[in-house]
């Protein structure tokens, strides 16, 4: 059996660079998983975040929509790009 790649809110915000109300509406859409003895910590396959990334980019309603102007992983704002400092 190989357990799927599961993510929190933490990494996801900071992977994608995402504010904290998009991660939450993402753990809204998408099925969670938590574990014993860990009640407040939930996680969320990485594969499903993928997924909805992409129904939302084909245009497919319940999906996110990325704008050509939108940060890449990555590219957060605090990031200084390519070929800077």
């Amino acid at each position: 059996m190989t357990l799927p790649g599961l993510i929190d809110r933490k990494t996801l915000a900071k992977e994608m660079c995402l504010p904290r109300s998009v991660v939450d509406a993402i753990f809204h859409t998408l099925p969670v998983t938590r574990f014993p003895g860990c009640p407040r910590k939930v996680f969320v396959k990485r594969a499903d975040v993928i997924e909805l990334m992409e129904r939302g980019t084909t245009g497919t309603p319940g999906g996110v929509v990325l704008r050509s102007q939108d940060k890449r992983p990555g590219e957060c704002a605090n990031t200084p790009g390519p070929g800077t400092r």
